[in-house]
């Protein structure tokens, strides 16, 4: 028989590193819905997710150095419904907006549903999801379930572990994770006075006070037949050819890379097992570096090489995104309940984001498959992207845009 202390989830890896670090690292799915969407549907899915395995809460262990559980809510955010019609350029602005929704997974308050009209007649749904509840193979486990209307995973324990059990934890894993908290924390720490003396070195008597962020993002939806027949005539897969236009709009956002510089490009690679459906973040980061060279990446035979080597080095231990130039990461093939969950979907895309000690020009691109599409989202961090560097960079493999969001 299972003590009651076994029915709890401690908090490790990243999810313990955005809970004990503040960190804000969002996910975002957006649907595209022909017509209006039915406030009905919203109501149900919400339902469905507030009464599902992705609504949970943190509960601190009440001994030093021993991780947080998880533990279910019985709360979450209302769904937010915008009073009124988005022009159809303005989608991924709204959806920046949303994005930025203060997310509380202490209290129970992790995610987000939001809707928009178009003025197209079309709609936008809007869900977002803390990282620190589970990765993007997780969340779309969870709406699979809530889609269903189905909860096979057990939501837990209610309440805390006992004083021994949190003793336990402390010896047997909370100090180590900790201990390696404390050095991110440092490292962290040491960049940002780095980055702000820079900074502060580049503005001169400049008296202009210090702005967020700066992030720009394009995204667009193109054939997944033409993806998969264009990788082939140059010898690669998708994700091969992906991982080339990741790393060529990367070079031209921020110029030439430096000589002797090579361009490394994160990917995370899910360790799931296939009947997996846990919610925590069971997921590493391989990085894929690329040499310098003067034109454009288009040999995708080298590109498989370089992945399957760093895939191949990839260590459940590699989670940091903070050392790469740009970043490449795939949701799969979205179920269909999944992409018809709020009614007849023209497009399903997501990303993740995260302001913690990305470089300046970081360039990430998400990607998404499902009814003969694939959906491409591509955001900068701190310096400009638009619409022509992706067109330039798709004519140049003869890869044409179906739409635009």
């Amino acid at each position: 028989m299972k003590s009651r202390n076994a029915e709890f989830t401690r908090l490790r890896g990243l999810d313990l590193r955005i809970v004990r670090l503040g960190l804000r690292m969002p996910m975002q799915l957006l649907w595209r819905v022909t017509g209006p969407v039915s406030h009905d549907l919203l109501a149900v899915m919400h339902r469905n997710l507030l009464a599902g395995p992705l609504n949970r809460q943190v509960r601190f262990a009440r001994v030093p150095l021993a991780r947080p559980v998880w533990s279910p809510s019985t709360q979450a955010k209302p769904v937010r419904v915008s009073p009124v019609a988005l022009r159809a350029t303005e989608i991924l602005n709204w959806a920046d907006d949303v994005a930025a929704v203060d997310l509380d997974v202490v209290g129970g308050r992790g995610w987000e549903l939001a809707a928009a009209a178009v003025d197209d007649g079309t709609s936008i749904v809007s869900l977002v999801c803390s990282h620190a509840l589970t990765d993007g193979q997780g969340l779309l486990a969870a709406l699979l379930l809530a889609a269903r209307n189905e909860y096979p995973v057990a939501l837990g324990a209610v309440g805390q572990p006992t004083i021994t059990a949190d003793v336990m934890d402390a010896v047997h894993g909370g100090i180590r994770d900790h201990g390696r908290l404390i050095i991110l924390w440092a490292k962290a720490f040491r960049a940002a006075h780095r980055k702000r003396g820079n900074a502060l070195a580049s503005m001169g008597t400049d008296d202009r006070s210090e702005s967020g962020p700066v992030r720009s993002t394009v995204a667009v939806q193109v054939d997944t037949n033409a993806i998969d027949r264009i990788a082939a005539m140059h010898g690669g897969t998708a994700t091969s050819l992906m991982l080339a236009i990741t790393a060529n709009v990367a070079r031209c956002v921020r110029g030439e890379v430096g000589a002797g510089d090579a361009l490394s490009v994160a990917v995370p690679v899910s360790l799931r097992t296939p009947d997996d459906q846990a919610l925590s973040n069971v997921m590493a980061i391989a990085t894929v570096v690329f040499e310098v060279q003067d034109a454009r990446y288009t040999d995708l035979v080298e590109v498989r090489q370089r992945s399957k080597l760093a895939y191949a080095r990839v260590s459940a231990r590699d989670t940091g995104l903070a050392h790469s130039d740009a970043g490449y990461s795939t949701v799969g093939v979205l179920p269909a309940e999944v992409r018809e969950v709020f009614g007849p979907a023209l497009g399903v895309i997501g990303r993740a984001t995260s302001d913690s000690g990305l470089r300046p020009g970081h360039v990430f691109a998400f990607t998404g498959w499902g009814d003969g599409t694939t959906s491409l989202w591509f955001q900068a961090t701190g310096i400009h992207l638009d619409r022509s560097i992706i067109t330039d960079e798709f004519d140049a493999w003869g890869l044409a845009v179906i739409r635009w969001w």
